[in-house]
């Protein structure tokens, strides 16, 4: 008993000296996390989810690849301050065209630092300054790829299973590359470019006609689905018709020219209210991908699209420091060097 105590006791001088110790030398200041010096770092590949036509025996080759855009990163941004960098490679997802060549990337988590404070239940942690568990800033490199962009409001599909997708807004350009500004977050933009051979954006304008007959299909095909199930109500189904006689007559009032004009939409869509307007009215372009861009070559490890991605955390200095860092220093040009006829 008494030597519990006494160990008990030992252990509550250990913590007092400790706190005394920590507040002796004064607890640590975000101003300080904010200058300590950063670091490079690395985390594990991401492969489990690789195409699974790849050959294994070929990963070699995409992984030395995103080196490449590592090694480009880091000269870029040699000197990290207030911040970690841990980029890892990444293998992932099938090709938007079947034999295609893989998509593969680097993604760069940027952790800043922060001060814990003394009322932390780890009281070994009071006082020091460590690295967030939560990256609110990253870069992404993907390679065959549109990255992010591919989750840019889907829209639905195209009679020929094309998907559709929102065109994201654009606003300036960066090395001569124009940027765009998804919102995966209302009010909070990301940026991306896109990087081709000759410079266009691998979208196509979706015509009001192909919209329109999407559309049409979708509603068919629920329409004819309606009788095997159950739980299918009349004021559902005669919701669906109505959404049918709204899309013929519309495809019946327009003139050629006017079918063939791209569909500017308000989302969500109401296809009995005024469906086609303006970008000015709150309209946003609807498109689907080229497929071209993506189509098989004679090596799988080609490089054919490259999409550079950006997420900040525009309230942290230190985070926007190194994206500054990175859009003034970043070579570009050695970066479209690695496309692939």
């Amino acid at each position: 008993m008494k030597t519990r105590i006494t160990i008990i006791f030992a252990l509550i001088i250990i913590l007092i000296v400790t706190q005394a110790t920590i507040l002796a030398q004064g607890p640590c200041t975000q101003q300080e996390a904010s200058q300590k010096p950063g670091a490079w770092g690395k985390n594990a590949d991401d492969l489990a989810m690789a195409d699974a036509t790849f050959p294994k025996a070929q990963y070699a080759s995409v992984l030395k690849k995103s080196d490449q855009a590592i090694a480009l990163l880091r000269q870029a941004v040699p000197k990290l301050t207030g911040v970690e960098a841990k980029p890892y490679r990444s293998i992932r997802g099938a090709p938007y065209v079947k034999g295609g060549p893989v998509p593969f990337g680097v993604n760069v988590p940027v952790f800043d630092y922060y001060c814990i404070p003394l009322t932390s239940g780890d009281p070994g942690l009071r006082g020091q300054i460590r690295a967030s568990g939560e990256a609110g800033t990253w870069i992404y490199f993907y390679f065959n790829s549109l990255g992010w962009l591919w989750q840019e409001t889907d829209v639905g599909q195209t009679v020929n299973g094309a998907k559709i997708f929102v065109m994201p807004k654009q606003g300036g350009d960066l090395k001569g590359y124009r940027v765009l500004l998804p919102e995966k977050v209302v009010g909070r933009p990301d940026e991306a470019i896109i990087i081709t051979l000759d410079g266009r954006l691998p979208y196509k304008p979706l015509s009001r006609e192909a919209f329109l007959l999407a559309k049409q299909k979708y509603y068919q095909e629920e329409v004819a689905k309606a009788p095997k199930q159950s739980s299918v109500s009349t004021a559902w189904l005669t919701q669906r018709q109505s959404e049918l006689s709204a899309i013929d007559n519309l495809l019946n009032s327009m003139s050629q020219a006017e079918r063939q004009t791209q569909a500017i939409v308000r989302l969500p869509v109401n296809l009995r209210g005024k469906v086609f307007v303006t970008e000015t009215e709150g309209g946003r372009p609807l498109v689907t991908v080229d497929g071209q861009w993506f189509n098989p070559t004679s090596s799988r490890t080609a490089i054919r699209v490259i999409t550079v991605y950006l997420r900040v955390d525009r309230t942290n200095p230190v985070n926007s420091e190194v994206i500054r860092q990175f859009k003034n220093n970043f070579d570009f040009k050695a970066l479209r060097q690695m496309l692939d006829n």
